[in-house]
């Protein structure tokens, strides 16, 4: 599971990275790896699904869906204000002609609040895997009442919460996701919820059709860039991870990535890569050199900014 969320945050560096100006040639070159990259965050609801299902609790749907607003929405609604706050005086700093307006802030505050809009790249998972569990959650209390087999049951809350997904994203719901990545993220959080629920030995078995069955979602797609063969990637990189030799070189390393992934992955943008790789470009680096070194310095400044949270108290409520 950590090494498998591990390379996974690595790929999302990588994805991010892709996101930053560079020259043409490069842009083109890195366009066409983030296409091959798009699977990442799948990998990440996969393992939430996976947890779910291997670690299930006695509790009404009332308090599941209280704890995962906790562990989600508190942290959307907090962290991506402060990101919110950040990224408006930055652009009245550079405009001082734009001046700064209350009514301008609380109105972002608005669209933020409602989803409507995000304060970074990566804060619109948090909502998404929330409304992903709770729908997950539901259809599973709801359908657990025909007693059927947990392959036959999970199975269909497959194609239930594919159809729920194609009715969420065709009306006007204001989470602004689009049709193919909620439609995917519950179809890999249910995914998950059932490899955690069969013996393992049975898991390429399922594999195999269910990723068929993500491919049908995925072929209908409205505005994805990944080729829809890569729906099959986040169960494969899942299971090799599970297959693999406890001395492979590096894994160490990356189950410690594992298991800080999440304070990765909401605090390196844009706390840390940006003012990475501005001030490596501004050092006169070339584009692939600024793009080699700053995943690693990346990296290494998340660790040990999660170590200091982690160590001095004042700091623990950045924790997530």
């Amino acid at each position: 599971m950590d090494l498998a969320k591990g390379i996974a945050i690595l790929t999302v560096l990588v994805h991010h990275v892709t996101n930053r100006r560079f020259r043409f040639g490069t842009l083109e070159a890195l366009l066409l790896i983030k296409c091959f990259l798009a699977w990442t965050v799948f990998v990440f609801i996969l393992c939430s699904g996976f947890l779910q299902g291997a670690n299930p609790r006695e509790e009404s749907y009332f308090t599941f869906c209280v704890r995962r607003a906790k562990r989600l929405l508190i942290p959307y609604f907090t962290i991506g204000a402060a990101y919110l706050v950040w990224f408006y005086g930055v652009e009245v700093f550079k405009n001082p002609s734009l001046g700064f307006h209350a009514g301008d802030l609380l109105r972002r505050f608005a669209g933020y609040a409602f989803f409507a809009e995000y304060s970074s790249e990566q804060m619109y998972f948090l909502p998404m895997l929330f409304l992903v569990a709770v729908i997950h959650e539901g259809n599973l209390r709801l359908l657990s009442r025909a007693k059927a087999p947990a392959p036959g049951l999970l199975l269909v809350i497959v194609g239930l919460t594919t159809a729920l997904a194609v009715i969420l994203t065709a009306t006007d719901f204001p989470l602004r996701l689009s049709l193919y990545t909620l439609s995917l993220s519950l179809f890999y959080y249910s995914f998950g919820y059932l490899l955690a629920s069969v013996p393992r030995q049975r898991w390429v078995q399922l594999g195999v059709p269910l990723s068929l069955v993500g491919l049908a979602v995925a072929w209908g797609r409205v505005d994805a860039s990944a080729p829809a063969f890569a729906i099959a990637i986040p169960w494969v990189v899942f299971w090799l991870c599970t297959e693999t030799r406890r001395s492979l070189p590096g894994r160490a390393l990356l189950e410690y990535l594992g298991r800080i992934s999440s304070f990765i992955f909401i605090y390196h943008s844009p706390l840390v890569i940006h003012p990475i790789i501005r001030a490596l470009c501004r050092a006169g680096l070339g584009d692939w050199c600024v793009i080699f070194f700053s995943i690693p310095l990346t990296l290494v400044s998340c660790a040990g900014l999660h170590l200091l949270v982690t160590k001095w108290r004042p700091l623990r409520f950045l924790k997530v």
